[in-house]
């Protein structure tokens, strides 16, 4: 069964770099639009950059906390 995207993706994805791209990958379980495995890929990506930047915050305040803790100890 080969479905096709029919959503209009204009000024949504980089389309010099979506024209390079099969318009489907056609196996199963494979994005069937280069568009749509672009927009996914990039809230993927930006989901990522989320965690890792509250992941440092986190070790940030860990830092600190042990600073403290060490000019307690002094």
């Amino acid at each position: 069964m080969d479905i096709t995207c029919t959503i209009d993706h204009s000024g949504e994805v980089p389309t010099k770099a979506i024209a390079k791209l099969p318009k489907s990958q056609g196996k199963e379980g494979r994005h069937r639009c280069a568009a749509c495995a672009y927009l996914m890929g990039r809230k993927d990506a930006a989901k990522a950059e989320s965690n890792l930047r509250d992941r440092l915050e986190d070790a940030k305040a860990r830092i600190r906390q042990l600073e403290a803790q060490l000019g307690r100890i002094s």
